[in-house]
């Protein structure tokens, strides 16, 4: 330590006074006793650090860590060195520790047997598999909806949707087919292999069925009564 605190400069004035003028008229100048004077003149060799108060930490107290124990926390700290200042407790009462755990992190402190933190692994990057072509890799999400939250015009795709599953032979009405692929926006490939699934061709050269692969190729992606008020003005009442 290099800092020299009013403490140490009023000590030194008092020497050089009591020196120059006796230590009774410097402690009646400066109000203190000789005794004190006396002290810190023997003390005093002419160095800052000798007028620096000494620690009054004791040097040992009953209650004290024993060898065996600071052997013991030792060794446990050369055997994990990673374990946390509880995890590491425990193994210590485990052996017959019967210290406190704060006493434990002082003594720990001391000891320099801090536990040390392991190194975050290497990260390996993963190898990139290039896609050829649009549609190789498609991740589709799915949200499970209950049936008591289901009301109106959903009600019939989410039954249809479950015949489908269940593998159930009756065919769904056209206009439920519709309906689903609007509800789920699918594109027009997707909507025209649900309806072959479903037993449904749109033919060629029918007002009703040209109608409505317009609306599944272009149309998807508005609301469904949007799509049923936009049928319903070229005449088809389906939705």
């Amino acid at each position: 330590m290099t800092t020299i605190t009013q403490d140490m400069r009023f000590r030194l004035s008092l020497i050089r006074y009591a020196e120059k003028h006796g230590v009774t008229k410097a402690a009646r100048k400066y109000k203190t006793n000789r005794q004190y004077i006396y002290r810190w003149k023997n003390r005093y060799d002419g160095t800052w650090d000798s007028l620096r108060d000494r620690s009054r930490r004791p040097h040992h107290h009953p209650d004290q860590h024993t060898d065996q124990e600071l052997k013991l926390i030792r060794d446990m700290r050369r055997r994990n060195p990673h374990a946390g200042l509880v995890v590491f407790w425990v193994k210590l009462r485990q052996r017959g520790y019967s210290r406190s755990i704060t006493g434990l992190w002082r003594v720990l402190k001391r000891l320099q047997c801090l536990p040390v933190k392991p190194a975050n692994p290497k990260y390996i990057p993963k190898p990139y598999e290039q896609m050829t072509h649009p549609g190789q890799r498609v991740q589709i999400d799915v949200k499970h909806v209950p049936a008591a939250c289901i009301v109106g015009d959903a009600e019939c795709p989410v039954r249809t949707i479950r015949r489908l599953e269940n593998g159930e032979t009756k065919r769904p009405q056209l206009e439920t087919v519709v309906r689903l692929c609007v509800a789920l926006s699918l594109r027009w490939r997707l909507g025209e292999a649900l309806l072959v699934r479903c037993g449904w061709v749109l033919r060629a050269g029918v007002y009703e069925d040209e109608v409505l692969r317009y609306v599944l190729e272009h149309c998807t992606d508005m609301a469904l009564a949007e799509v049923r008020a936009l049928l319903q003005g070229w005449g088809i009442y389906l939705l």
